[in-house]
């Protein structure tokens, strides 16, 4: 259940209340190869590339581009059971471009990124618990 409400782009908005502004510009939502871009609050707009997807072991890698001051930016995600139901991790891996400014652009982005992750499963976390009980989220029935 996590891991297909994650990968359902048309939920994204319901479950990641720091997502400002998404959209699809080549591909399937979550196929590898698939090209969007994301606004989060706070943020630049990002292009995400999906470079792996791996639907069996629920993880998939992104890379990024339009991050400040930093030359590759990458992050994953992973939907790993557990005994208390569902863990999700989020990783991140960045090479600075600029010495000094990618070594403070590189410590922004982790901090800012991961109070934006922190958030967001929160939001995925109650998603899937509404569509379990079967409820609706705003104005759209999760299921």
């Amino acid at each position: 259940l996590v891991w297909n409400v994650f990968r359902d782009g048309d939920k994204a908005k319901l479950w990641a209340p720091t997502l400002v502004e998404a959209e699809a510009l080549s591909g399937e939502w979550s196929k590898v190869g698939s090209v969007h871009t994301c606004l989060h609050g706070g943020g630049n707009k990002m292009i995400h590339l999906i470079v792996a997807n791996d639907d069996e072991g629920r993880r998939q890698t992104h890379r990024l581009w339009n991050v400040p001051f930093v030359n590759e930016a990458y992050i994953g995600f992973e939907a790993r059971p557990s005994s208390l139901g569902t863990k999700v991790l989020h990783y991140f891996s960045l090479r600075p471009g600029l010495p000094i400014a990618g070594h403070i652009s590189k410590s922004r982005f982790l901090r800012d990124s991961r109070k934006h992750a922190e958030d967001d499963l929160r939001g995925l976390k109650a998603v899937c618990e509404a569509e379990v009980r079967g409820e609706t989220i705003g104005k759209q029935k999760v299921s």
